[in-house]
């Protein structure tokens, strides 16, 4: 269920959770999505690492419609692990506590193991 995977080009952990899931999730390379997000976080007069940005970035910027943070019937928060189970096809940018990573075809792509914690909201690429 996890992969590492690592989409800097230097296998750096560097805390760019966010540049390395959207380049993963959108098939760019993680130069261009960092060159472009950084271009649009001067637009808008932030740093692109700002959440609040990123939740922009993703929806305006990629035209990705967020969807709200799924649940089981019993109102209990879904884990990633959960996540990748119940959304097995396709690529989902999903957002954790401080943290973005990829799940796609049921494989949750990152430089950790974050099956454990609770999703937030996502997108469907």
């Amino acid at each position: 269920m996890f992969k590492n995977f690592n989409a800097n080009p230097k296998g750096k952990k560097v805390a760019d959770c966010s540049i390395r899931a959207i380049s993963t999730a959108i098939g760019e390379s993680w130069q261009d999505v960092y060159r472009d997000m950084f271009e649009h976080s001067i637009k808008e007069c932030t740093v692109f690492n700002d959440k609040k940005f990123i939740k922009k970035y993703i929806t305006n910027v990629l035209g990705l419609e967020m969807q709200k943070q799924p649940r089981f019937t019993n109102g209990k928060k879904l884990t990633v692990s959960d996540f990748a189970t119940w959304y097995n096809s396709g690529t989902y940018i999903v957002t954790i506590s401080n943290h973005l990573t990829v799940v796609q075809d049921g494989t949750i792509l990152d430089t950790w193991n974050c099956e454990n914690k609770c999703v937030g909201n996502y997108w469907r690429v």
